[in-house]
């Protein structure tokens, strides 16, 4: 369309363009022939002079997005570490006398996370109706001011709101996958020795980023490094799966598959599934909310796990360690901090960093629980287990270029 400036208001100030705003809401800058989209510009109150200023720094919102993906990946190193004081609690139980079995173990620490939950609900609630006011108008705004610059961008807000699903639902995809992960590896230990459980495990680290890939999205060339190189660690860690064989049997034994290896690949898989789907539903709800319901999800399904337990074998179960203070307290931590606690952060970190990448920083889970162990329990670790912990550190480092 040709251009019209004659019939049209213009104003000229020094050290800015001459701006013409047509009918057509576009904006021609005079000398040329472009014609840009009319964007949001600094206007006065009461209707002044329009002017669109020729040093604007666009480098700030990469500057702002940089320093949210950092200080995620801060709050995931922080959850790894949490997840690592994890084992050395869970470790301490098993020392007792008459510790508890894994079921009544999860159980009982699933309802005492829930529990953790309703403090943190309460405390919200007197803010949930100006939270909730100051979305809607935040989400007003932001639609008209898509409205302007992009006639199809409200439109495609509200058909992303639309198809998302509800809290409740969100809550019990991520309780099922975590349920899976937990209760499928547990299963596969009955035929599957640890250390080969250990690596078959460690497998989520590549099925991440394949589930990535296989959701249309990319996959950086740092991020498959690090993937590489945390599962290197990670199976030197758990002594790579083959125990006290020679080469030629380990690799046999690696390639024959039983049952319980495939129960173990199983949980592996829900353990990527349940990252992939977090880092997608993260963004749309509340940290507290949202795990609120997945941990009581979660810890209903431990209970009916404990209950089939106890019907299969009720003298299986001793509750001798119900008396005991030492297990109460290291039961309470392992609810607060690497439970709810991490739970939360994990989701907020989760929200500015990919799913790929988060596996490999959370990968960092031994590292801390041996450093833990090392502090609390005086355990040490051997040269090669250093070797694999190193390569964890740098696979870290790599995927967070």
């Amino acid at each position: 369309m040709p251009s019209s400036s004659s019939s049209s208001s213009s104003s000229q100030v020094k050290g800015k363009h001459t701006l013409t705003r047509k009918r057509s809401k576009s904006i021609n800058f005079q000398g040329t022939n472009e014609k840009t989209p009319l964007m949001p510009l600094a206007v006065k109150s009461g209707g002044g002079t329009t002017s669109f200023d020729d040093n604007i720094d666009y480098d700030d919102d990469d500057s702002a997005t940089t320093k949210l993906v950092a200080k995620g990946r801060a709050i995931l190193c922080l959850v790894a570490f949490l997840y690592g004081t994890l084992n050395v609690s869970l470790r301490l139980i098993y020392q007792l006398d008459s510790p508890p079995t894994a079921a009544a173990l999860s159980s009982t620490r699933g309802w005492l996370a829930s529990v953790c939950f309703v403090p943190l609900l309460l405390w919200k609630q007197p803010t949930a109706g100006t939270s909730s006011t100051t979305t809607t108008t935040t989400t007003t705004t932001t639609s008209s001011d898509s409205s302007v610059m992009s006639g199809s961008a409200d439109s495609e807000g509200s058909s992303s709101k639309s198809t998302s699903s509800p809290i409740w639902m969100a809550g019990l995809e991520l309780g099922l996958w975590n349920f899976l992960a937990q209760g499928l590896i547990n299963v596969g230990l009955l035929s599957v020795g640890s250390a080969r459980a250990s690596f078959l495990t460690q497998t989520s680290v590549i099925m991440t980023p394949l589930l990535s890939i296989a959701a249309g999205q990319t996959v950086s060339k740092s991020v498959w490094v690090g993937c590489s190189l945390a599962l290197g660690g990670l199976t030197i860690l758990s002594g790579g799966g083959g125990g006290g064989m020679d080469s030629a049997s380990s690799s046999s034994a690696l390639l024959a598959f039983s049952s319980g290896d495939i129960l173990i690949l199983t949980g592996a898989f829900s353990w990527s599934l349940y990252l992939f789907r977090l880092s997608k539903i993260a963004p749309q709800f509340d940290e507290i909310n949202l795990q609120a319901i997945k941990t009581t999800v979660l810890a209903m399904f431990y209970t009916i796990w404990l209950g089939v337990s106890l019907w299969q074998n009720p003298e299986g179960t001793t509750w001798a360690w119900a008396t005991n203070g030492v297990a109460w307290l290291a039961l309470i931590y392992s609810a607060v901090a690497p439970g709810t606690v991490a739970d939360i952060l994990q989701q907020q970190g989760q929200k500015e960093v990919s799913a790929s990448e988060a596996n490999v920083i959370l990968s960092l889970e031994p590292v801390f629980a041996a450093l833990c162990a090392w502090l609390l329990l005086g355990e040490t670790m051997s040269g090669l287990e250093s070797v694999g912990g190193g390569l964890i550190l740098l696979a870290a480092l790599v995927a967070t270029r």
